[in-house]
């Protein structure tokens, strides 16, 4: 099919009209077209979609770290009720006497009770207690272990020397150290530029 000079001039002058639009529609468009903001479009939801999904992984990590919070918590308060703070040490030198006498060895029966010097510890103190009793027997003395070992604090028994006053009557005296551990007190930690007091 032969074309006309007619539809030769058509095509002459159709055709750069339609390599133009097509070149402007695939690559010289306005930056605010539909076909640019698809682009813009489909990059933010990416983008979003990927800061979601880390969101929920940082939200996963947080309940973990939440419930190891939680058991530390529970941890440090099982710890607190064990082990006195330093100013508690006092009443608790004032609390011997009465584990002494519930196990049926008479106050008088305590010659000294003194506290040594501390060893201090990474996280805690160890305070040395030395108490003499003069005048007990084998059963009074598995009575005071007893007492000891049911104490609501936290004690150590290092050091238990008996000596034996009289074999017939079964009367010991007793030399023991008790060990006391106690939380150091720290102060806690300034922000930083703020000034210590």
């Amino acid at each position: 099919m032969a074309m006309s000079e007619k539809d030769k001039k058509i095509v002459t002058y159709l055709l750069p009209v339609l390599v133009l639009g097509a070149l402007y529609w695939f690559g010289y468009q306005d930056e605010n077209s539909w076909w640019n903001n698809y682009n813009k479009w489909e990059a933010e939801i990416t983008e979003k979609d990927k800061k979601l999904h880390e969101a929920m992984e940082q939200e996963k990590n947080l309940e973990t770290l939440k419930a190891e919070v939680e058991a530390m918590k529970s941890e440090l308060d099982i710890a607190e009720r064990l082990l006195p703070k330093e100013n508690d040490v006092e009443g608790l030198l004032e609390k011997i006497p009465e584990l002494v006498e519930r196990a049926g060895i008479p106050r008088t029966a305590i010659s000294r009770i003194g506290l040594g010097a501390q060893n201090s510890r990474e996280e805690y103190k160890e305070w040395p207690i030395s108490i003499d009793i003069t005048e007990l027997t084998f059963s009074q003395m598995v009575h005071l272990l007893n007492e000891f070992d049911n104490f609501e604090r936290m004690l150590d028994l290092t050091n238990l020397p008996l000596v034996v006053k009289d074999a017939n009557e079964n009367i010991l005296a007793l030399n023991l150290v008790v060990n006391v551990y106690v939380f150091k007190e720290t102060a806690p930690e300034a922000a930083p530029g703020t000034p210590a007091e």
